[in-house]
Formats: structure tokens, sequence, C-alpha cells
């Protein structure tokens, strides 16, 4: 069987072999607590080297993996399953891959109340029986095979599922017919693949020597600080204001020495219940965006990352409205990914999350009628045209509405359309990236919000108004009295086209519409973003992309992510300085197996420094607690 040394190990689908590694277990090695008891060793304190700091981890993290789908065995009688009612090999044709087609899922027993649905990553068992208990899998004269979900579809033509699967062992679909099967959820084991990864890939590994042992490095004297950057803007000013001095020293502390090139650093947070932890760090990350650092956000579960993903959008929208009042508020620079259902996304960070992100900004650069271009010159078209397209409708008898009634109509039409354009592009692409087209995009929402407003006044006469709409040169009226609604309304017309025309003269000047970007605009959020907010674990997709470095890693509820988990976002490039937050007095992350456990496997990396006599800023006003 497999032991798990890295030195054996290739790159297997990303994976670095952890699949195969897992079905090659048998039944009796899951249930087997001795399996791994005697390769398990006290992980230490402090490591020697790299290799020592991934090795120590090696083998819990095997037996905690055991004894999770020990734990999933056992309660097999609990576990949602669907009737396979389609099996065959994956086409093209691969070894271990095949196509199944299930009925929906039955939970039995569910706790939750929720549907079970399947994720990428999840295992389960295939068998040609429903198994009551673990003994069960044993039986003679059964079929079983263990599988990992690759992919999974709906099917158009009914309600069924398509799953794509890798089988523990090749099989011929043949064997399996008229007999009924069944799918059989397990666990998933997506986290677990990716802290394995974390244990192999070569990675950013600077950082990590910082915390190997017990040597803090030394702020380096001869590096500027852009920490008074920051301190002028009033934004920031107001909020330290709301501050106690506990909070703000716990700031300084993390902002100084973040400019220097020479040493890496790793900065603890001590933020027991109650002593306004997220805003600290809500306000520390405001400081960090100000000074335009790439910041990578993390947290142990969903919920905690969405929490301070929402502190931040807060403090900014909050922000700007002092600043800008109810003008258009940019959230380009902050990006949130992960699982829709798990983070629960609303409208407090609708606008920073990645899938809703990249749906509006496909449908503003489309080349259909939903997309920024067409909208605007639809807009222009019907400024500068609004009465012959009248005109045209009343000879083909398709309008019998006062040119009144149909400019008010058209423009709310064509209004709505460009306003929601400009919308996404002000709030969805970085203010920093438009630049001083920003500006010009404020403008012609300006003009085109007062010209609606003077076009529904009821004080207006169509008549006049199409006159007046007719003539190309007001010079040309001469007997025109220039003055009254009508005329007010014209010069609201003349002010939008030369708004408009201005933003289509700069058309080729925005990055997303000029530029020949051959990434998907998925990518592209990840690139433009400079805070970016996800869980520890989810932080592993990072690695896959090409994108400027990180400057600084921030964890927060670090106390509570295990160390081997903190890894996997330690290694993306660029990172120089980490800040962990949180409270090492909660209890620790859950730990299945009592080897893993006894041997410090639910330490957090927090913890570790702590224990080793790394300096922690104090959170030490109690805010909602009566000591």
């Amino acid at each position: 069987m497999m032991e798990g040394d890295s030195s054996s190990k290739k790159k297997d689908n990303g994976d670095y072999g952890f699949t195969d590694l897992i079905f090659s277990w048998s039944i009796q090695d899951i249930l087997n607590e001795d399996l791994y008891r005697n390769k398990v060793l006290k992980i230490e304190l402090s490591f020697r080297s790299i290799d020592h700091y991934r090795g120590s981890y090696t083998y819990p993290f095997l037996e905690e993996t055991r004894a999770q789908l020990c734990s999933s065995m056992e309660i097999i009688h609990q576990a949602p399953y669907a009737e396979v009612i389609g099996l065959k090999e994956a086409k093209p044709f691969q070894q271990k891959l095949y196509n199944l087609k299930i009925n929906s899922w039955k939970n039995r027993f569910s706790h939750s109340g929720e549907p079970y649905k399947a994720l990428h990553g999840d295992v389960l068992i295939l068998s040609d029986y429903k198994p009551e208990a673990v003994e069960d899998l044993e039986r003679m004269g059964r079929k079983w095979t263990f599988v990992s979900l690759v992919r999974k579809t709906e099917d158009e033509d009914d309600d069924n599922i398509m799953l794509k699967v890798k089988a523990s062992n090749e099989f011929d679909p043949a064997d399996w017919r008229n007999k009924p099967l069944f799918l059989i959820f397990l666990t998933n084991l997506i986290p677990n693949k990716r802290i394995w990864a974390a244990l192999h890939i070569p990675g950013n590994l600077k950082i990590l020597k910082q915390i190997l042992c017990t040597k803090e490095d030394e702020e380096c004297s001869g590096c500027s600080s852009q920490a008074n950057a920051v301190s002028d803007d009033c934004s920031y000013k107001l909020l330290l204001s709301d501050l106690n001095m506990s909070q703000k020293e716990a700031i300084s502390s993390c902002l100084s020495g973040l400019d220097c090139n020479h040493h890496t650093a790793v900065k603890l947070i001590w933020g027991p219940p109650g002593t306004g932890k997220t805003r600290t760090l809500g306000t520390l990350l405001f400081a960090m965006l100000k000074m335009k650092y790439r910041v990578l956000v993390c947290a142990s579960t969903n919920v905690a990352i969405k929490e301070v993903a929402t502190r931040v959008v807060s403090i900014i929208k909050e922000a700007h409205s002092k600043e800008s009042g109810n003008l258009l508020c940019s959230m380009g620079e902050l990006l949130l990914f992960g699982n829709n259902e798990r983070l629960k996304i609303g409208e407090d960070v609708d606008d920073i999350y990645l899938d809703h992100r990249v749906q509006v900004l496909t449908k503003c650069f489309s080349h259909s009628t939903t997309g920024f271009r067409y909208c605007l010159k639809s807009m222009i078209d019907l400024l500068e045209c609004c009465v012959s397209r009248y005109d045209m409708e009343l000879k083909e008898k398709r309008n019998s509405k006062s040119f009144l009634d149909f400019l008010r109509a058209k423009f709310h039409t064509a209004t709505r359309s460009l306003q929601s354009c400009i919308s996404i592009l002000c709030t969805h692409v970085g203010r920093s990236l438009l630049k001083h087209n920003f500006r010009k995009l404020e403008s012609l929402n300006e003009a085109l919000a007062s010209f609606e407003d003077n076009l529904l006044q009821s004080n207006l006469l169509y008549e006049e108004l199409e006159k007046l709409f007719n003539c190309k040169n007001l010079p040309e009226m001469a007997s025109w009295p220039f003055h009254g609604p009508a005329y007010t309304l014209y010069m609201k017309r003349i002010a939008c086209l030369d708004a408009l025309k201005t933003v289509e003269n700069s058309l080729d000047s925005f990055v997303l519409i000029k530029s020949r970007i051959n990434d998907s605009i998925r990518e592209f959020c990840f690139q433009k973003s400079s805070l970016i907010f996800c869980t520890a674990s989810g932080s592993h997709k990072l690695h896959s992309l090409t994108m400027k470095p990180f400057n600084i890693l921030v964890i927060d509820e670090a106390a509570q992510l295990r160390e081997c988990e903190s890894i996997i976002p330690f290694l993306l490039p660029g990172i120089n300085n980490a800040i962990l937050v949180g409270d090492e007095l909660q209890l620790p992350s859950m730990v299945r197996s009592n080897v893993s456990k006894e041997a410090g496997f639910g330490r957090s990396l927090f913890e570790r420094l702590s224990s080793l006599g790394y300096t922690k800023s104090l959170l030490s006003l109690q805010h909602r607690m009566h000591l």
C-alpha cells in the first residue's frame, strides 16, 4: 500500500497522487485505528527545514483522512443515495473514468433537512445493493467500488443527473448490467486534497521559512514605509477616531514594515470576543487598499470570510457616501469568491462576488442589445433623431402617441439600459483602472438623470417640443422665444449628447473594451482586484492563475484553522508579509482521529507562533461583555 512518501509521488491531475492513495485503502485499512499509529509523531513547535516541517504533517493528515472516511462509513445507513439508471465508460475512453446517470437523491435520516447536492470531490460508493452497515460491503457475491465525482451536469431531457466519476479500480460496465445499482455518498475530500497538495507543491517557500522556528525578523531600518501615506486620508482618520488605543496600536504595528523587501514578517493580532476584532481588521484592510497593496484575505469558514468582506464593503460605502454623496461607488478592487450556497450571497456582498461580477460584466461587454456600446449608440441615435423616428412610426401606423409621450417612453427604456451599463462599469471595474473615464461616466449618468427629470415635467407642450427638437441649429428659428421648459429640455438634450459623445470618443481607452484581452472576464477579475477574499482552502484555486502576485496575506479566525491548512495560501507567489488575527483561547478546529489529535494536528499556526513567543497585538478593551 502507498505510504504517502512525497519523494515517490507524481503530480496526478493536480492532486499529487492523493486520490490514488485514498483509493488504495481497503475497508479494513479505513476501519483500522492503528493503520498509521506508529508513523504519526508528535508535531514539534519548531522545525529544522521545510522538508521536516511538511513531513511532520504528512502522516497525521493521512490518519485524519482515514478517520474521516471511517466516520462516514459507520453511519452509512444515514447517507444520501440515488438509484443508478445508466452506466458506461467515459468517452474518449479513459482509465477508471465512467459516466453515470442517476435519478434524484434521497436523504435517509437527513439532519440538515436540506436536499443533498453532489459536489466535485465527493467520495461515494457505487454498489449493486444499498448497504445498511459497513459489514455489508464485505459480503460475498456483492459488487462495489469507491468513486470520486469529477463532474456533474443536469440532463436537459428529464430530471436525471449525469455524473462523471473516477473509480478506485477499473471494471467492465457489462458486468454490472441487469442489476440494481446504487450510488451512496460518504464524504467530500476536496479540502483534504488541497492540504495534500500544499504539503507537496514547491510554492513560495520564503515566508514558510520564517515560521519554522522562534526567530522573528527585525524591521529593516533602511526601507521606507507607506504608513504615513494613508495617515492623511480623511476617511481613514475618521475610521481611526472610532477605535480605542489598543485597536489603533494593532493597526499601526501591522502597517509598519510592510514595504521592506529584505525581510519577511508574520504578525499576530489577538482579539478575544467583544474586543472589536472585525472592526479593527476592516479598518486595517481599508488602509492597505488605500496604500495600493495587493492583499489576500482568508478565513477558516465561509461564514467568517463573508463577515470580514461585509465589514470592508460597509466601510468603503460609508466613506464614499461621506466624500461623494450618492454618486456611484466603485467596488472593482474587491473580490470575493467561493461556493454561492455556502457563502449565502446576499445584497451585502453581491457587488464583490465573483460569479455576479462575471455575469454583469459579460452582459455589459456583449455585442447584444444589453452591451454598453450598443446602449450608448442607441441613446445618441434617439436624442439626435427622435423627431424623424416619431414621424416614421406615425407614417407606418405603429404609434398613435403624442411626440412627448413617445419620447418619454423611448427615453425611459434606453436610459435604463444605458444607466445599468454605467453602473456596472463604475461598480465592477476598479476606479484606478477607469481613471478619468470614471468621471466621464458619472457626468453622463448625471446628464441622463437631469434630462429625464425635465422630460417628466407636466408643463411641457409637445407641439413646441417637437418643433424645437426638429431644428438642427437654434439660429434658424429666429422667431422662437428662447425660454420656457421646452427650451430648458432642449439644452439638457445638448448636454446629454455632449456627455454621450465624450464617452463614445473614449470607448477605445476603456481597458476592457479596447484591450485585446484573450483571458476570460473571470481571469480579468482576479488580475485587477487588489483585495481578494476567500477561505484558506479556497485559495488553492489561485495557484493555477497567472496574475500579479500578492504582497500580504491576512488570515482571520486564524486560531480556528489547522496549521497544515494555513499553508495553502502561504505558498502563493509574492507574499512577503502575513497577519494572523484570532483568539488563541477558543477551541481549536475539530480533529476526528485521537491519534492525530494527540500529535497536535489540530493546533493552529497562530497558537504555535504564540507559544514560541511571537509578539501579539492584544485588543484589550471589552465592548460587549461586562467583566
